[in-house]
């Protein structure tokens, strides 16, 4: 009996995959197979023939059939995620069942050397068995078609279809966009000794406050305006950007799509990047121990810290970097492990809020592969089911907003810093993720000390004993903004939208602070930006929906400002953006300038 094709099911991401289809039509063109191949019914052998399309990379299969095929599959619409210089081929007496592996179950592999393949077939299997049955290959292993028009509507027996559409994924569509961005580069280059602006004594001195300094593509922040995602608003991404199997809020991965191609993907093509990020959300076993091992009342932000640096010892882009790699292609193993990286934050940030807050052992669920991103965050938390889809679409809002906000603010400023060193994204993300606010703490403080009926003049009193104490007034002001924070009306909106969430105190009482510390602030005369910002109104709606651990905040910020920055560090290496090295200057040195000495 001739030996049948297989590719695991999980390596190619969808029943009807777009990636396989596109990879064999684009390149083998019409070639004919010898004889067809065809999915017969079910109990029937599928026969594999020779391709006549060229002979770059001839195998022979172990039950003695030879074929050959271009020896570059989808260049140009599915391009290779790796050059492969070995590809695994064997005879398998079963189709693989282990989920989630590298490597197929059973199969008796050899190697094939020369083969440049895209990461679509990590393995491929060439087995002899007699029979096809279906219910063993709908889960781990699909059988092609290779009659090259029909490819799609036969790829995979028994399981569900994502997309017939000849649409490219993520990594594809970067691929298309990065020419045009470096000619473009190439053009601001041109301009290189022209000015921008100037530097003042008080930039200096204030933090690099104002200095254009940086290349940031993702966002760029208007002080009168707010965040705008390459130009769309909030409230254009909320119209535009594809919404969750359930809710009504866009998913922070089409956001991720937008802020990486400046694209609106399709339901599809995001449907594909959820599949991919819940594929490889688990986490090292050694990650998993440590988490595990660290006292339960270590701040959640130094273990988020830990772990994700430790999963360096995954890194692509390291391993390739000390091999020796062009630097024109830095930018494709930094893509791989900054997908990688988001697919396990969320994992990492609920072990976190397991072992410290839950007393440890499992999550409460396990991924699932046929959700998105937020919701199996969600899940993980204990906040899985239908029952809870109004939590879920709460996340998805959260972690789309937080996502990007500039590249000066510090979370973002230090991941591109790190990285500017070609330190790999887990050790660059690392170093961003120790910034950011607890605002809930002083809510929860102002309400214990307020009457129960509290009016409008007893939260002005308590604001002004805050600001005569010398202390600031948490979740307002902005360091760029001039006008109330849009994130901050995006979650309001949210909010008023939901009974069950206005007319929750603590909720309460951050929407009458947001109409009266505004006021206080202006008349107190020491801030430029008097208005509440997105800080003053997230850690409320989590306390609402019952987690009332103020310091686990920062972790789910820290899920989500892995958008933005892991974005930028995908093009500051396809760029090749240089080292971040300002000179420094002494306070004498300083003066001497400011005088004209």
């Amino acid at each position: 009996m001739p030996p049948i094709l297989a590719i695991r099911h999980d390596a190619v991401q969808a029943a009807d995959s777009l990636p396989v289809r596109r990879a064999f039509e684009a390149d083998v063109g019409a070639a004919r197979a010898t004889p067809a191949w065809r999915v017969p019914r079910p109990g029937l052998p599928l026969p594999v023939g020779k391709l006549r399309s060229g002979a770059h990379w001839p195998i022979t299969a172990l039950g003695g059939t030879r074929w050959s095929g271009p020896g570059r599959l989808s260049s140009a619409v599915s391009p290779p995620r790796q050059r492969w210089g070995r590809w695994d081929a064997g005879a398998c007496p079963a189709v693989p069942l282990a989920r989630g592996g590298r490597t197929p179950l059973g199969c008796n592999t050899t190697t094939i050397s020369s083969a440049k393949l895209p990461d679509i077939f990590p393995n491929l299997c060439l087995r002899q068995y007699p029979t096809v049955p279906t219910s063993r290959i709908s889960t781990t292993a699909m059988a092609l078609n290779l009659r090259t028009t029909r490819l799609a509507r036969a790829a995979l027996l028994g399981a569900r279809p994502y997309s017939s559409s000849a649409e490219p994924d993520l990594k594809a569509t970067l691929k298309e966009v990065i020419p045009a961005k470096r000619e473009l580069l190439k053009k601001v280059k041109a301009h290189g000794s022209k000015a921008i602006g100037e530097v003042k004594v008080e930039n200096t001195l204030g933090g690099m406050r104002g200095l254009k300094a940086m290349v940031w593509e993702g966002s760029v922040l208007d002080a009168n305006e707010g965040i705008r995602f390459h130009g769309k608003t909030i409230k254009d991404c909320q119209k535009v950007l594809p919404k969750g199997k359930t809710g009504t809020e866009m998913l922070p991965e089409a956001m991720f799509w937008l802020l990486l191609t400046g694209q609106v993907p399709s339901t599809n093509q995001v449907r594909v990047l959820s599949r991919e990020l819940a594929e490889k959300a688990q986490l090292p076993a050694f990650v998993n121990k440590m988490l595990d091992d660290f006292p339960t009342d270590l701040h959640p932000m130094t273990q988020f810290a830990i772990a994700v640096s430790a999963l360096n010892y995954e890194s692509k882009f390291a391993k390739a970097y000390e091999k020796g790699l062009n630097k024109a292609d830095y930018w494709e193993p930094t893509f791989d492990d900054c997908i990688s990286l988001l697919a396990k934050l969320p994992t990492i940030a609920a072990k976190i809020y397991q072992n410290s807050y839950r007393g440890g052992g499992a999550l409460p669920a396990e991924v699932d592969l046929e959700q998105d991103w937020s919701y199996n965050f969600a899940a993980m938390l204990g906040k899985g089911g239908k029952e809870n889809e109004n939590f879920q679409d709460l996340l998805r809002l959260y972690l789309a907003l937080h996502g990007d906000h500039e590249g000066g603010n510090v979370s973002a400023h230090a991941t591109h810093l790190v990285g500017s060193a070609l330190s790999d994204p887990f050790l660059s993300y690392s170093a961003g993720l120790l910034a950011a606010q607890e605002v809930l703490r002083w809510i929860l403080q102002m309400k214990e000390n307020i009457p129960a009926n509290y009016t409008e003049q007893d939260v002005n009193d308590y604001l002004w004993s805050t600001l005569n104490s010398g202390r600031v007034v948490p979740g307002y002001g902005h360091a760029v903004l001039r006008k109330p924070d849009p994130r901050f009306e995006a979650l309001m909106d949210y909010a008023a939208a939901r009974p069950e969430i206005a007319k929750d105190p603590v909720f309460q009482l951050v929407e009458k602070n947001s109409r009266i510390a505004p006021e206080v602030l202006k008349k107190h005369g020491k801030t430029k930006n008097p208005y509440p910002n997105v800080d003053s109104s997230s850690g409320v709606l989590f306390h609402h929906y019952g987690f009332h651990e103020t310091l686990y905040y920062t972790a789910t910020f820290g899920v989500s400002r892995g958008l933005g920055p892991l974005a930028q560090l995908i093009w500051d290496r396809a760029l090749g953006l240089p080292i971040e090295r300002p000179k420094s200057i002494n306070l004498e040195g300083l003066l001497k300038q400011a005088e004209g000495q």
